[in-house]
């Protein structure tokens, strides 16, 4: 499962991000879920690094919206780690590569 974080969401292109690509993951067979709750961002985090089901998130901030890219943060990713920004594309297809092998990052 992929869940979604928008940034901020009193900032409208967070949730439109969020839809965009959840609507291009979900046309892909993906499991992916906006958490659009009024928790602070460090709770949603909390809350999809502890879920059973959440392999990865993506947390959807400005620089992710203007550049089109994504830090994915992979369940087994360590607290505090730097995760570099890769293109949404380049994302998709890691994501699809993981399906086909059933191998998690």
């Amino acid at each position: 499962q992929i869940v979604l974080i928008p940034q901020n969401m009193k900032k409208p292109e967070h949730m439109e991000q969020c839809k965009k690509w959840y609507q291009q993951l979900y046309d892909e067979w993906f499991t992916v879920t906006i958490d659009d709750s009024a928790n602070s961002m460090n709770k949603k985090v909390q809350i999809a690094r502890t879920s059973a089901l959440a392999h990865v998130m993506l947390i959807v901030g400005d620089k992710e919206c203007q550049e089109n890219t994504c830090c994915p943060r992979w369940y087994n990713t360590p607290s505090g780690t730097t995760i570099e920004p890769v293109p949404f594309e380049q994302f998709l297809a890691e994501i699809r590569e993981v399906r086909k092998t059933r191998q998690l990052k």
